[in-house]
């Protein structure tokens, strides 16, 4: 395959530039049943609060002529709750006030699309999506707080052979899986996770990537498809999260989903120094240069909101509307996904068979970058620059910074 002169898959590049936009950018918030893009930033039922005091999907108005900056975050999970705790303290006003600030927070599906297009000024996307939107736009991006960690991996199919309970480890699971030539549901080698699991899959000794002769049968669907496709059996292993709708409802009561790995918990495994972010603050280089004051405003606000998500979980259960935000059908099946996002004993609660699930918070209550999670962002860059998914120069468009007023 010709490659191009920086030493990269030329037609895996040019792909992955034109879908960086939009439908694929592959590592955005969590997936909604109905997060469909609707164009105008309202999708997936999200709404619009500003400083002006109104909330609702259409357009709002400055209340003076102080700069506005526009906020974009995905409309369901941890973003819902911490944007619902916003609008019922008025914390974010106070903060973006106190900072001279107006505006504008969005609860939509269409962050990525709106940075692109200067719509919105920050939006809940990680340092590689900024990689990629650079490479496809030339946008100049700085992320300067975490959020989410990057709680998605690979699930199977319960009734399959080979599960974690049965060989005792997710590599020996995924070795004999590759053995069996298994059917892999997965959302395109475009994604941005990919460069993970090539290099994780390779470091134990299994072949996997576009240009390798991988022992799966991989079969292209979306996320939100893949806990069904495992169910009927028509995969026996994906990529897949409990934060996607219609996951839990397939471990509670029954258990048909069985977890082999998260790309958390396995950043140590291929030489990352801390977790992986799969949400955090990013926004231009020259809107936080010139509007520090209203992002650092904003970042307060957020720790906040976050370490409230984290001290009053049992409270937020409670919400008569926490079922629109989580997407979850019983308040069992509600509890059990906020327990897990928060890192709770599920075995003491749910039963010992639900200990596979158990993990760190899904979430940080610090939105701080440390040394540790800037070196392993620009290490996985580094490593997917080298797979061809990433540009070379990406350190002249993205920068992570560490802000010490929100340390």
């Amino acid at each position: 395959m010709a490659n191009d002169t920086k030493g990269q898959s030329s037609s895996r590049r040019k792909f992955l530039k034109t879908s960086a936009v939009g439908v694929s950018l592959g590592l955005a918030g969590c997936s909604a049943e109905n997060g469909q893009s609707t164009g105008d930033g309202q999708s997936g039922g999200g709404s619009t609060t500003s400083s002006d005091g109104q909330s609702g999907g259409g357009n709002t108005t400055s209340r003076s002529d102080r700069p506005k900056l526009t906020f974009a975050q995905a409309p369901v999970g941890i973003f819902a709750m911490t944007a619902q705790h916003l609008r019922d303290t008025g914390l974010l006003e106070q903060y973006m006030d106190e900072a001279g600030y107006d505006y504008e927070l969005r609860e939509t599906w269409d962050g990525p699309t709106l940075y692109a297009s200067n719509n919105v000024d920050l939006f809940q996307g990680n340092p590689m999506e900024a990689v990629r939107l650079a490479d496809a736009q030339g946008i100049k991006s700085t992320t300067f707080g975490k959020t989410m960690r990057f709680i998605d991996g690979i699930h199977m199919d319960a009734s399959a052979d080979h599960t974690i309970r049965e060989t005792g480890s997710a590599k020996a699971t995924m070795q004999a899986l590759a053995e069996d030539n298994a059917v892999f549901g997965f959302a395109g080698w475009q994604s941005g996770d990919i460069p993970f699991h090539i290099r994780l899959l390779n470091e134990w000794g299994i072949p996997f990537g576009p240009d390798a002769d991988t022992p799966f049968q991989m079969q292209n669907t979306s996320n939100e498809s893949v806990a069904q496709l495992l169910v009927r059996g028509d995969v026996t292993i994906g990529n897949i999260g409990p934060h996607i709708p219609g996951y839990v409802e397939q471990i509670l009561p029954e258990i048909k989903i069985l977890p082999v790995y998260t790309i958390a918990e396995m950043a140590t495994e291929v030489g990352y120094e801390a977790p992986l972010m799969f949400n955090s603050f990013t926004c231009r280089q020259e809107s936080f240069e010139e509007h520090r004051e209203g992002y650092v405003a904003f970042a307060k606000a957020m720790k906040e909101a976050f370490q409230f998500r984290k001290e009053e979980a049992e409270k937020i259960k409670q919400w008569d509307n926490i079922k629109d935000f989580t997407g979850q059908k019983t308040d069992r099946q509600n509890s059990f996904y906020i327990d897990w996002m928060d890192g709770k004993d599920l075995s003491a609660k749910y039963g010992e068979k639900y200990e596979l699930w158990e993990h760190d918070r899904g979430y940080w209550t610090n939105p701080y970058l440390t040394d540790e999670i800037i070196a392993a962002h620009k290490k996985f860059i580094d490593d997917s620059v080298d797979l061809g998914y990433m540009m070379k120069d990406w350190r002249d468009y993205v920068e992570m910074k560490q802000v010490d007023e929100i340390k």
